[in-house]
């Protein structure tokens, strides 16, 4: 080997980036799109990997979501995020998301990011904070009203890039979690704001 080889190679080695991964299991094309609209336009080192669950329930979810865990070697850059709408969910499916997300330690790795009534609301934050309480028929009802391109499964949402600041400011203002779900809002904002 020439002289300064290894060297040259330990310091090229010190300049390659870790790569951070996000497997995310939606469970419907809008969401897919939606995700993979960010994958399009992202060019840093993370890596997104969209997978529609199996069936749009929590079961299965959790299971697709183990499943890639236990196949990938998942590490400290892995992070598995199920992402669903919160009209979808029981008592039961929320205590098995909670406990989905402490098992074997992993809650750095392991999320659940919900929207309250569905994924529509959260398209609509990328236009307007709604001050009214909606229900699914009024989210998809405001977000045509707002998005001429918006129809189910909104393949055609790359122009939501650039909106993407103006829906992760007025999600903190939605924010909610698995144990508040009584009305509208969100806790998609901290996914996608690791992703841009």
């Amino acid at each position: 080997m020439a002289k300064g080889g290894i060297d040259r190679l330990k310091r090229k080695e010190g300049f390659l980036p870790l790569r951070k991964r996000y497997f995310i299991i939606i469970e419907g094309e809008t969401e897919r799109n939606y995700f993979l609209m960010i994958k399009r336009h992202k060019t840093s080192n993370v890596a997104i990997k969209c997978t529609i669950g199996k069936h749009p329930d929590v079961r299965h979810l959790i299971r697709t979501s183990d499943h890639y865990l236990d196949e990938n070697e998942a590490d400290e850059l892995t992070q598995c995020w199920i992402v669903l709408d919160a009209d979808i969910l029981s008592a039961t499916d929320l205590k098995s998301l909670r406990d989905w997300q402490m098992d074997k330690g992993n809650s750095h790795m392991q999320k659940v990011a919900i929207t309250a009534p569905m994924f529509e609301y959260w398209l609509l934050l990328h236009y307007k904070l709604p001050t009214a309480q909606l229900d699914k028929v009024q989210c998809e009802k405001g977000l045509k009203i707002e998005d001429s391109k918006y129809d189910k499964p909104f393949a055609d949402c790359h122009h939501l890039w650039e909106k993407i600041p103006d829906a992760l400011e007025r999600a903190c203002q939605k924010e909610i979690s698995l144990s508040s779900l009584s009305k509208n809002g969100t806790n998609l904002h901290k996914l996608v704001k690791q992703l841009v």
